[in-house]
Protein backbone atom coordinates (compact mmCIF):
# COMPACT_ATOMS: atom_id res chain seq x y z
CA UNK A 1 0.00 0.00 0.00
CA UNK A 2 1.24 3.33 -0.96
CA UNK A 3 0.86 5.70 1.77
CA UNK A 4 0.08 9.67 0.65
CA UNK A 5 3.28 10.93 2.78
CA UNK A 6 6.56 10.87 2.85
CA UNK A 7 8.44 8.36 4.73
CA UNK A 8 10.31 11.58 6.40
CA UNK A 9 7.44 13.15 7.32
CA UNK A 10 5.92 9.55 8.61
CA UNK A 11 8.84 9.46 10.82
CA UNK A 12 8.85 13.01 12.04
CA UNK A 13 4.73 12.32 12.86
CA UNK A 14 5.75 9.45 14.54
CA UNK A 15 8.24 11.06 17.17
CA UNK A 16 5.88 14.10 17.64
CA UNK A 17 3.01 11.62 18.50
CA UNK A 18 5.28 9.74 20.76
CA UNK A 19 6.84 12.62 22.33
CA UNK A 20 2.95 14.48 22.99
CA UNK A 21 1.69 11.18 24.17
CA UNK A 22 4.57 11.14 26.74
CA UNK A 23 4.20 14.30 27.99
CA UNK A 24 0.27 13.62 28.40
CA UNK A 25 1.01 10.56 30.34
CA UNK A 26 3.43 12.60 32.84
CA UNK A 27 0.70 15.34 32.90
CA UNK A 28 -1.42 12.42 33.82
CA UNK A 29 0.98 10.57 36.56
CA UNK A 30 1.62 14.39 37.99
CA UNK A 31 -2.41 14.83 38.73
CA UNK A 32 -3.09 11.69 40.04
CA UNK A 33 0.22 12.07 42.54
CA UNK A 34 -0.72 15.65 43.09
CA UNK A 35 -4.53 14.36 44.35
CA UNK A 36 -3.44 11.42 46.82
CA UNK A 37 -4.48 12.48 50.23
CA UNK A 38 -4.92 9.10 52.34
CA UNK A 39 -1.48 6.87 53.06
CA UNK A 40 -3.73 3.99 51.90
CA UNK A 41 -4.00 5.13 48.53
CA UNK A 42 -0.41 6.05 48.12
CA UNK A 43 -0.21 2.06 48.15
CA UNK A 44 -2.67 1.03 45.60
CA UNK A 45 -1.22 3.72 42.90
CA UNK A 46 2.39 2.34 43.81
CA UNK A 47 0.96 -1.08 42.78
CA UNK A 48 -0.35 -0.04 39.87
CA UNK A 49 2.48 2.11 38.63
CA UNK A 50 4.91 -1.05 39.02
CA UNK A 51 2.77 -2.97 37.05
CA UNK A 52 2.19 -0.10 34.57
CA UNK A 53 6.04 0.55 34.21
CA UNK A 54 6.76 -3.54 33.79
CA UNK A 55 4.14 -3.82 30.92
CA UNK A 56 5.37 -0.76 29.26
CA UNK A 57 8.74 -2.08 29.45
CA UNK A 58 8.29 -5.46 28.53
CA UNK A 59 6.42 -4.80 25.63
CA UNK A 60 8.99 -4.25 22.45
CA UNK A 61 10.95 -6.81 23.73
CA UNK A 62 7.49 -9.38 22.98
CA UNK A 63 6.78 -7.08 20.12
CA UNK A 64 10.35 -8.11 18.60
CA UNK A 65 10.41 -11.64 20.09
CA UNK A 66 6.31 -12.20 18.24
CA UNK A 67 8.20 -10.62 15.03
CA UNK A 68 11.16 -12.25 14.82
CA UNK A 69 9.20 -15.90 15.17
CA UNK A 70 7.03 -14.87 12.56
CA UNK A 71 10.06 -14.15 10.28
CA UNK A 72 11.52 -17.04 11.05
CA UNK A 73 8.67 -19.37 10.50
CA UNK A 74 7.88 -18.26 7.15
CA UNK A 75 10.62 -18.42 6.06
CA UNK A 76 11.73 -22.02 7.09
CA UNK A 77 8.06 -22.84 5.20
CA UNK A 78 9.18 -21.53 2.04
CA UNK A 79 12.74 -23.11 2.39
CA UNK A 80 11.34 -26.65 3.29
Amino acid sequence: MIGILKPEIRNILKIGWTFARGILELAIMVYVLGSILEPGDTIIVAVLGIIYATIRSAAPAFYSTVTSQGRSSRFSTLSA
